[in-house]
């Protein structure tokens, strides 16, 4: 059984789709949502535009380093919000909502 997280404040060590590859999910844009990455904007301001993309939330406490490294080395781009600590759900929310924003200022332009 694996490892989980007691008080969400730890990674739970769990992996639940292969990492092998990203492109499992057939999307060009990965982003990686992880704790001191470059912020969000940064990262979407500077990929090419994709119409779909896979956003990757980890657990509360963050991924471990290998799973960072893991994601990164199958093409994943990690991405953050700021120097605050998240909850999942807080995270996600925060995260779409930023992207759709973004998505809409660029039909704008």
């Amino acid at each position: 059984m694996p490892k989980t997280s007691s008080n969400g404040t730890e990674p739970s060590n769990q992996i639940w789709y292969p990492l092998g590859s990203l492109n499992y999910f057939e999307s060009k844009l990965c982003l990686v949502a992880t704790a001191e990455a470059k912020p969000l904007l940064n990262a979407v301001n500077s990929s090419a535009k994709e119409s779909s993309g896979l956003l990757i939330v980890g657990p509360e406490g963050d991924f471990t380093k290998k799973e960072v490294e893991m994601m990164l080395e199958a093409g994943g781009t990690a991405v953050g919000l700021g120097p605050h600590r998240l909850r999942v759900e807080t995270a996600t929310i925060a995260l779409l909502a930023t992207l759709v924003m973004w998505s809409d200022s660029q039909e704008m332009i």
